[in-house]
């Protein structure tokens, strides 16, 4: 699965700060201690950035977690409603996809309330 849609606005505000920073991919992985793969994976959405390393890449900018991941405030709720069953491998797929999103958004929220204290 690809997390681009979940990670989209953290890898966006990444390269931006990459870019006017000068940066590359190689400087943030040793900035980070991680590979220049897994930097890449995450950058082109093939990988789930977990809470802990968006909490590192917040530090690395020297911004707050909150910065990092709000959602510009032009950005409209999103609300999924679901019926019926989930019979096809691609609908379960989806909905696995789904709750794996939502875990992701609890920990981000959990790591947002630890920073504010």
């Amino acid at each position: 699965m690809e997390y681009n849609q979940s990670n989209a606005i953290v890898v966006e505000r990444i390269k931006s700060w990459m870019k006017e920073n000068s940066f590359n991919q190689q400087d943030v992985a040793i900035k980070m201690g991680i590979s220049d793969s897994l930097v890449g994976a995450m950058l082109r959405g093939e990988r789930r950035i977990p809470p802990a390393r968006i909490q590192l890449f917040a530090e690395m900018m020297k911004i707050s977690v909150r910065e990092l991941v709000e959602r510009p405030a032009t950005d409209t709720e999103t609300v999924v409603k679901l019926r019926g069953k989930a019979t096809s491998r691609k609908s379960r797929s989806a909905i696995r996809d789904i709750v794996a999103m939502c875990e992701h958004y609890v920990e981000l929220k959990g790591l947002l309330e630890t920073n504010k204290k």
